[in-house]
């Protein structure tokens, strides 16, 4: 189910154009304000964006959603929260606004936060697809953590690479756990 609704397959000028969601985790340290910050997000959108576009494969365009989105968030959706950002990039879709119930994740205190970079990726090639080029998703983490990391100076956050979105949860908050017990002792 979860791969059902974080896809959309739509058609323009005869055209089929297949869209997918996809997120890019992100463990950011305590003091970090990355995660939700307008700020650091504007400072290092440019180089994120460029870094993802020689990610992708080609004939594959991304809509990236502004910022980190907290963990919080992004574990509040559901599938018609999911179906609307899909469809607010079919162009000319006028997608209403949908408001959904967060429910604050209370951490202790110097544990890392969990956020994650959301786009949604277009192909008129077929469904979206990852890299397979394991030196091509090496210079996304990279680039990604290095561009928060100056934004912010900090040091540089764990980024993983993009996934489909019931992946990229599971790996983040996976890894996000480690991290978070590393530091707090669980």
């Amino acid at each position: 189910m979860a791969t059902l609704v974080s896809r959309l397959a739509y058609r323009i000028n005869s055209r089929t154009r297949f869209c997918e969601i996809f997120l890019m985790p992100v463990i950011a340290p305590a003091d970090w304000e990355v995660v939700g910050s307008d700020a650091a997000w504007k400072t290092a959108c440019f180089a994120v964006g460029d870094a993802l576009d020689r990610w992708l494969p080609r004939k594959t365009t991304k809509t990236v959603f502004h910022g980190i989105r907290p963990f919080d968030c992004v574990s509040a959706w559901h599938p018609v929260a999911l179906r609307s950002h899909l469809y607010r990039t079919v162009p000319g879709n006028d997608q209403g606004v949908i408001s959904t119930q967060i429910e604050k994740v209370t951490l202790p205190d110097g544990a890392p936060r969990q956020g994650f970079l959301c786009m949604v990726l277009t192909s008129e090639l077929g469904w979206p697809t990852v890299s397979t080029n394991t030196m091509a998703d090496l210079r996304l983490r990279e680039v990604t953590a290095f561009a928060l990391q100056e934004a912010v100076h900090l040091p540089a956050p764990i980024v993983l690479s993009p996934d489909r979105v019931q992946f990229a949860i599971l790996e983040g908050v996976c890894r996000w756990l480690s991290e978070l017990d590393r530091v707090c002792k669980l």
